[in-house]
């Protein structure tokens, strides 16, 4: 492959993370120069000189690393200029064997991982990789060990640069890549790590004050909440311990057990996203939250950094087979229970925007696919209600209040995620032939569309692999097939027929982040299909309406076609809102007990 770059730099950091902090400790830097000329250079934490970066950052070089989203927080954290050309080994080694590997273990996709897999020999040391590393990520690491731990660094930059030459290399001999194409497209992906690394370094504004109060008191306040919840619930022992059988004689007495789906052992779920679809009934609403509050006393010192009182974390963006978005359950504060989010809360003439995609996912497949009924229906505004009426079940003169229209969502929102007529049942609560009532009233009002993820799934297994416009992959193992019930080898046929639109989905949400941070807005998070920005209160029109324009030109590249948005705005000193007015009450029953 043709490298139209004078300067190549392979670049890694070694950096502590604590309460969402990243503190660059070292870097080093291997630079291979137009002349042919190549020279290392390596930083201690006291050399570096900000503002100063020791690379070319220019149309005419290329910058590598192995998870970019790290090494560009670092420079950032140290003012150095983000480069133009950015390729990122780890993003490109997920794709090009994106659906090839295994899910486990873990380090499959590590730099040691990938170059085991890559036939790269390492000279790492025993230690390197777990006490050390973690010693470094803690920043207890000692200033007399220098010289090790820029060996060690060294070791991660050489070994970063053969992965990239072998990845190109692979690249470069597949006899189904446009290797001109690739590239672009791979330099697109590192654009957009870097835009990523820019939001995970504004991170969110919270309320300090009122977090550290809460923090000081979370423990007392939890066990309080869970002790006289469970006076009702009953699903925990006297040591905190959670019982299935009591659960499930929970979901006896509230009339559910007929629809609670249940693990392959014959346990009934107790996942957060079964719990969701329950959570009508309060006393699983209940559980489901304290279920939420156990886990955030783990999460209530981890995710803020001292610096800025902004809670951060990466994105990690490509981690998935779709590509999108998977931050830490850990660290990402809209991984906490819902009852937290009202502790973003913008600073002094500030407001926090949020604006999201309307019925994101709906609209892609309408426009991916060409079904002109379910174009029509995104178009309409209310999509459900109006396959409603296009399938003759609800008047023409019926509005969004028919409680059909809520069937309809559900159903559509389900066979979206792939599921079938018995997990949709479970969901509405009904039998399985009702389900199937209004499963066959989709098929027969958006015929089209039904025809494409099957076309998808043919295209497939002929070929052995799909991607998006953007290059985003997924291929199939030679001669593996599909997994039936119960199986845990081969391919999943859900995944293949929903892959291109959850793709989509990821290609449209992050483009509109990478150019809404071109832009020059203080893009803090992004959580699903909606982007969260901060700006000046006299900002606040002219920003927002930026915003939208960004999402609009990102929706535009990817389906041809507009996808509505809606904003919400958080003045302060107004917090950011709840999913349901429940969450608040307990972040309100919170804020007293706290006395914030």
């Amino acid at each position: 492959m043709y490298l139209p770059f004078k300067n190549l730099y392979f670049i890694d950091f070694e950096f502590s993370n604590v309460g969402g902090a990243i503190r660059p400790i070292c870097a080093v830097i291997y630079c291979n120069y137009k002349d042919q000329k190549s020279e290392w250079l390596r930083y201690w934490h006291n050399e570096f000189r900000p503002f100063c970066p020791p690379y070319g950052y220019g149309k005419n070089d290329l910058v590598v690393t192995f998870v970019g989203e790290a090494e560009m927080r670092c420079m950032l954290e140290l003012d150095w200029q983000i480069p133009e050309n950015h390729f990122d080994c780890y993003v490109e080694n997920r794709n090009l064997f994106n659906g090839l590997l295994p899910k486990q273990p873990k380090n499959l996709w590590s730099l040691e991982g990938t170059a085991s897999r890559l036939r790269i020999q390492t000279k790492y040391e025993a230690g390197d990789k777990s006490d050390l590393r973690e010693r470094l990520g803690a920043g207890t690491f000692k200033e007399s060990e220098k010289e090790n731990i820029l060996r060690y660094n060294k070791e991660d930059v050489r070994v970063t640069a053969e992965v990239f030459y072998e990845l190109i290399h692979i690249i470069d001999k597949a006899k189904d890549i446009d290797t001109d194409t690739y590239l672009r497209q791979a330099l697109l992906r590192g654009s957009q790590v870097s835009a990523s690394a820019k939001v995970s370094s504004n991170g969110y504004p919270v309320d300090i004050k009122g977090w550290n109060k809460l923090k000081s008191k979370i423990d007392n306040i939890i066990s309080e909440e869970i002790t006289v919840a469970n006076k009702k619930l009953k699903v925990w022992d006297e040591t905190g311990k959670f019982s299935h059988e009591a659960f499930r004689k929970l979901v006896i007495k509230e009339k559910l057990i007929n629809f609670w789906p249940r693990t392959a052992s014959g346990k009934l779920r107790t996942d957060g996203k079964t719990l969701e679809s329950f959570e009508d009934v309060p006393s699983i609403f209940t559980y489901r939250a304290l279920s939420g509050f156990k886990r955030s006393t783990q999460l209530m010192g981890d995710p803020i950094d001292p610096k800025d009182n902004r809670a951060k974390c990466p994105f990690w963006w490509f981690n998935n087979i779709t590509s999108r978005a998977a931050p830490s359950t850990k660290q990402h504060i809209f991984n906490m229970a819902q009852c937290f989010r009202p502790f973003i809360q913008a600073q002094p003439n500030y407001v926090i925007i949020e604006r999201d995609y309307e019925q994101q996912e709906f609209g892609i497949a309408a426009y991916l696919s060409g079904d002109q009924n379910m174009q029509e229906a995104y178009e309409s505004g209310d999509p459900y209600l109006s396959l409603g009426k296009q399938g003759g079940i609800i008047a023409e003169d019926k509005d969004k209040t028919d409680p059909k229209r809520d069937v309809l969502k559900t159903v559509c929102l389900q066979l979206q995620y792939g599921s079938g007529v018995v997990k949709i049942a479970e969901r509405l609560r009904c039998t399985v032939d009702e389900a199937q009532l209004f499963v066959s009233l989709h098929q027969r009002v958006i015929s089209t569309y039904w025809a494409w993820p099957q076309g998808n799934v043919d295209f497939c297994l002929q070929t052995g692999k799909i991607e998006t416009k953007f290059g985003w992959m997924y291929q199939l193992k030679a001669g593996e097939d599909f997994r039936r019930p119960l199986e845990k080898e081969g391919f999943s046929l859900n995944t293949l027929r929903n892959w291109h639109h959850q793709a989509a989905v990821a290609d449209m949400t992050r483009l509109a982040m990478m150019f809404a941070v071109d832009k020059g807005l203080e893009v803090v998070g992004v959580v699903h299909d909606c982007l969260i920005i901060n700006t000046p209160i006299e900002e606040m029109e002219q920003s927002s309406n930026l915003l939208a324009a960004c999402m609009r030109q990102a929706s535009i590249e990817v389906v041809d076609h507009e996808i509505r948005t809606e904003a919400h705005e958080f003045i302060h000193p107004a917090r950011f809102r709840t999913k349901k007015p429940e969450h608040l009450e307990m972040f309100n029953r919170f804020k007293e007990k706290a006395g914030f």
